[in-house]
C-alpha cells in the first residue's frame, strides 16, 4: 500500500519508553506529526495507517534493528531513516546503512543535533512511503 504524506510526520521506534518521550519531547517543537511505537510491529502496523515523512529508530530492539531496517526498505519504505544507537562500532554501523539508514548517530544524542538533521530531512521535498 502506498500513502502519499499530507502533513510531515515522524515515526518515533524505541522500545524504551523513557527513551522514546526524550525524543518527542525533543522534536515536538518541528512542526510534525509525531508518532510513538515500542517496537518493530508496533512501527508496521502504523506504517499501514499512514506515510511518513521520517522514521527515527533504535537499533537495539525486540525483533531486531537490523532486521526492521531491512524490511522497511524491501516494504518499500522510501522516506530517510535515521538510527540512534547506543550500541557503536563501524560494524553495526556498516550493518545498519547497508539495511537502509539513511543516518546513523551514537548516543548520547544533543537535542539540537537532532534537530538540525530533523528539520533537513522535513525541509526537503516529501516522499512517499
Amino acid at each position: 500500500m502506498v500513502h502519499v504524506p499530507t502533513d510531515p510526520a515522524i515515526l518515533i521506534v524505541e522500545n524504551d519508553e523513557e527513551t522514546r518521550e526524550l525524543y518527542a519531547d525533543a522534536l515536538s517543537r518541528i512542526d510534525a506529526v509525531l508518532i510513538e511505537a515500542g517496537n518493530p510491529y508496533e512501527a508496521f502496523e502504523q506504517l499501514g495507517k499512514r506515510a511518513f515523512s521520517l522514521i527515527l529508530t533504535d537499533l537495539h530492539m525486540p525483533g531486531g534493528g537490523v532486521e526492521f531496517l531491512m524490511n522497511l526498505r524491501g516494504a518499500n519504505v522510501v522516506c530517510p531513516i535515521i538510527v540512534i544507537t547506543g550500541l557503536g562500532g563501524h560494524s553495526i554501523r556498516d550493518a545498519a546503512m547497508t539495511a537502509g539508514a539513511t543516518v546513523f548517530l551514537e548516543k548520547p544524542i544533543r537535542t539540537k543535533q537532532l534537530r538540525e538533521i530533523v528539520n533537513r530531512f522535513l525541509s526537503s521535498t516529501p516522499t512517499i512511503a
